[in-house]
């Protein structure tokens, strides 16, 4: 691999990522980005890491790799590639991801770990292991999982510091969620939940107690598996 201004965005922008030694005495070594000079100080939190936010789609894992260790080499960052997937089906192909993005990256400079998490919310996720020194990378496509704006926006509200990765999705035949599916989802999820209470009501109405019972305990899984079920349609 060859060392190249790397295609990072923070935002709109086009960032430089470049080592620059200071020829003032007395000064240290520091990072630019776009013209932001980052000391290597005492006095200001350096960057030590990227933490890679990857998606559960098919992105072109050679060439986000390539992006990441161009960006992390000149500094020597650390980088952490952190998945999120909902259940144990989606895990055996995010694990392979993962391990596919940490083996391009590695590089004898430059430590690389890779970590998977159960769930939707990237910010919950992102709690536990976030260090002073992180920067989040995410992708531009990427979106909150209710009302489907940026993620990158949402990660900015909490104090992050976040920069962006555009044009590594996949062209658009994975159809996303309309801008409206999490209003649909919660609107007919009441619909159920409702449903499922009225006949709640009408079974405990009943006189035979066996059959009562037998009918409130499938009524559960029931309305269970219906929000499942519906979920999984609007995905």
């Amino acid at each position: 691999m060859t060392t190249s201004v790397p295609k990072f965005k923070v935002q709109s922008e086009m960032p430089v990522f470049e080592d620059e030694i200071s020829k003032n005495t007395g000064q240290t070594e520091s990072i630019s980005i776009s013209g932001l000079s980052l000391p290597q100080t005492t006095d200001h939190i350096p960057i030590r890491r990227l933490v890679v936010l990857v998606p559960n789609v098919d992105i072109d894992e050679v060439k986000v790799a390539r992006e990441i260790w161009e960006t992390s080499t000149p500094a020597q960052l650390s980088v952490l590639y952190l998945g999120l997937c909902t259940d144990i089906v989606e895990e055996p192909h995010m694990r392979r991801m993962l391990a596919m993005l940490a083996a391009l990256t590695r590089d004898a400079r430059i430590n690389v770990e890779t970590r998977l998490e159960f769930g939707r919310n990237w910010i919950r996720s992102l709690k536990p292991i976030s260090r002073a020194g992180d920067v989040v990378v995410c992708f531009a496509e990427q979106q909150t999982a209710l009302w489907h704006k940026p993620l990158s926006e949402a990660l900015e509200k909490t104090g992050a510091s976040v920069w962006t990765l555009s044009e590594f999705y996949p062209m658009k035949n994975n159809s996303s969620p309309g801008p409206y599916a999490g209003i649909l989802f919660w609107g007919l999820s009441i619909i159920i939940l409702t449903g499922f209470f009225w006949l709640q009501v009408q079974t405990i109405r009943l006189t035979v107690e066996w059959a009562k019972d037998t009918l409130l305990y499938l009524s559960v899984p029931g309305e269970v598996g219906a929000l499942w079920f519906l979920h999984k349609i609007l995905s």
